[in-house]
Formats: structure tokens, C-alpha cells, sequence
């Protein structure tokens, strides 16, 4: 599980930058009024420790983003299905000194 949201909490930080923002400078709606987030809390979802689900759900909607619930096994179907549709990147290679490995 740490694992999970180690490598989450990556992915959401990548996102957030390609978008220019900073860990400060995110803002969510509640009540349709716009809201800062805490740069503590964004630190904390980007380093993979454990927040509130509200907190997670107010992180990813400040980026733009929802969260979509997926049968186990079933995330890489849907990841090519966006990709062969052109609404995902293609996925590119990372390479490590020992390894390569697919990345999202």
C-alpha cells in the first residue's frame, strides 16, 4: 500500500507541474466558492502519506482531475483505449541504470 501511494503521490506531483502549479497554489471548490489547498497537504499526497479522502478528492479536483473507480486488471485496457483514442500520451520509456521499464 505504501508503495501505491509513493508512486500516486508521484504521478499527481508530475501532473501538478506540468501545469504549473505550485504545491501552494492550488485552489478547490467547496460550496462553489473557490478554496485554497494547504501546501502541507499537497506535500503530504505527493509524498504518500496517508490523508483524508476528502483532502485526496479536493487535491485531484484542484488539478483538474476525477478519480474513477476500475475493476482489478482492467486499468491498462482502459489506459490504451484512451491512448488509441488520442486522449492519453503515448507511453514513453524510462530507463534506469539497470533496468527499463513502461511508465504511464
Amino acid at each position: 500500500n505504501a508503495d501505491v501511494l509513493a508512486h500516486l503521490g508521484q504521478q499527481l506531483r508530475q501532473i501538478r507541474e506540468a501545469a504549473g502549479h505550485s504545491q501552494g497554489g492550488l485552489r478547490h471548490y467547496r460550496q462553489g466558492q473557490p478554496r485554497p489547498l494547504r501546501q502541507a497537504t499537497v506535500s503530504h499526497i505527493e509524498n504518500g502519506h496517508d490523508v483524508t479522502l476528502d483532502s485526496f478528492i479536493s487535491y485531484v479536483s484542484a488539478l483538474g482531475l476525477e478519480i474513477a473507480l476500475v475493476p482489478v486488471g482492467q486499468a491498462a485496457l482502459i489506459q490504451q483505449n484512451l491512448r488509441d483514442r488520442g486522449r492519453l500520451p503515448p507511453r514513453r520509456m524510462s530507463r534506469t541504470k539497470t533496468s527499463a521499464r513502461w511508465t504511464s
